[in-house]
């Protein structure tokens, strides 16, 4: 499954799959307006609109990130250097952070463990606090913080974890300084992290492909009828995993409050309305 996620993303990542010279085009009339008002430009807006079945994923304290996710953010990361001096102005705005780990994390009886952590990054930039996490099992992840609202000679902090599933998160390093400039960079023995910030126009360009996909992942899954003999054959797991998981990304960049992710989120409520009814749960079996 992991491949077909990949190969399904490859387009956003920069890539392409079999034949690109004819991709199949997404009919983009009806798309609300991709416009967000500047008092829904924060990060407690994107908290507040937050769907459900997110919250429910963060609960699990598993990396909801699809392949793909992270090569979407290292482009628009490597892309943005340019334009680094015109973004220190106060306002609202994307940052990208790369978290490298500098060495493996032993646990407390001073043992390495047989995978790489789970990063899981906390910020405080100013006046606000951010949580943002890695793909799992990576020495380096790239976070996503949106509607940073920062200024010279703000406190800035950063903590990343390893995350548990079962305990407490582990504290792998604590980094602090001031936001003189951007990019800002912060070194500690055990990690570094790098935050840049990206211009607008660049990110809301992606959001716009990021939707593309989001419709050709539903329009697969609405197409999707359950085959005779079978409960569950049929059902388009990998599609909606890929709406939910280009969803979130989309959310990683713009907020949930982004119009783009709120029509999307109404589409995949009714997408999975209809695949409840086309796909009724397997009946109980008795106990012997």
């Amino acid at each position: 499954m992991r491949t077909a996620v990949s190969l399904l993303l490859l387009a956003f990542a920069g890539g392409c799959v079999d034949d690109c010279s004819s991709p199949a085009t997404v009919d983009r009339t009806g798309r609300p307006s991709p416009a967000i008002p500047a008092v829904e430009r924060t990060p407690e807006a994107s908290t507040k609109a937050m769907p459900a079945w997110a919250r429910e994923e963060d609960a699990g304290r598993g990396s909801w990130r699809i392949d793909g996710h992270e090569a979407v953010l290292g482009k628009l990361y490597r892309m943005s250097e340019p334009e680094q001096k015109a973004l220190i102005a106060g306002s609202p705005g994307l940052w990208l952070c790369l978290v490298v780990l500098l060495t493996p994390e032993s646990n407390a009886e001073g043992l390495v463990p047989f995978s790489n952590p789970d990063i899981l990054l906390k910020a405080t930039l100013g006046k606000r606090a951010f949580v943002g996490i890695g793909i799992d099992d990576k020495m380096a992840a790239t976070i996503a913080i949106p509607w940073v609202s920062a200024n010279r000679g703000d406190r800035l902090g950063f903590e990343v974890f390893d995350r548990d599933f079962v305990s407490d998160d582990d504290l792998v390093a604590k980094l602090e300084g001031k936001l003189d400039m951007l990019p800002v960079s912060l070194e500690s023995k055990k990690a570094t992290v790098t935050c840049r910030g990206v211009p607008e126009p660049l990110w809301a360009a992606k959001e716009e492909e990021l939707y593309d996909d989001f419709e050709r992942a539903r329009a697969i899954a609405d197409a999707s009828k359950r085959r005779p003999g079978a409960i569950e054959e049929g059902y388009p797991m990998l599609q909606t995993r890929e709406m939910k998981g280009v969803l979130r990304l989309m959310a990683e960049l713009g907020g949930y409050q982004h119009p783009y992710v709120a029509a999307g989120d109404r589409a995949l409520t009714a997408t999975l309305a209809r695949l409840a009814r086309e796909f009724p749960a397997p009946p109980a079996t008795s106990a012997r």
